[in-house]
Order: structure tokens, then sequence, then C-alpha cells
């Protein structure tokens, strides 16, 4: 691919976007749409701004965290039905 066939393919993915970032772009327009016309949110009364595609875009973080050892069991103990006191059966699967 030559440097011309890239920068024209960028300007027409910032006219056309595809992809991840389309699809969530989509989804965002359709969630505000339906916000702004939900009877249970009334922006205009309550002196609130109507919902924008942006208020319903995900935010990705470029740097993941490392989860502690501590944290992770907070975050098992959690889940419900789950009891880190017992101790896992031992599978006793074919050979």
């Amino acid at each position: 691919m030559t440097v011309r066939e890239l920068s024209e393919l960028q300007a027409f993915w910032n006219i056309h976007p595809w992809g991840s970032y389309a699809d969530d772009l989509r989804a965002a327009r359709l969630c505000a749409t339906v916000a702004n016309f939900s009877a249970a949110v009334d922006w205009k009364r309550r002196g609130r701004r109507p919902f924008e595609p942006k208020d319903f875009l995900p935010t990705y973080s470029q740097t993941q965290s490392q989860q502690t050892p501590e944290q992770q069991i907070a975050a098992l103990k959690m889940l419900p039905g789950v009891d880190l006191r017992k101790k896992p059966k031992k599978n006793k699967g074919r050979k």
C-alpha cells in the first residue's frame, strides 16, 4: 500500500468510519434516541440537556491495571454461589 492509498483510506474512514468504533457509535445513537423520547426521562421539565451519543459511548483505558490476589479474591466473593471455604472436588474423569 502506498502512502497516497493510506492517506485516502484514512480520509475515507474519517467520513465513513467502520469497525468496532462505528458499531459503538451506532449503538450510542440508538440509546440516545430512545432515552430522549422515553416518557420516563422528561429532560425539558428537569432543566437538563438532551442525551447525546457521546453520553453512551464506551471509554477504553489504554493501560490495564494488574489486580492483586486480594482484589481477585474480593471479586470472587461478590459472585453468587461462590464459597471460597469449600475445597474443590477432585475430577475423577476417565483415563
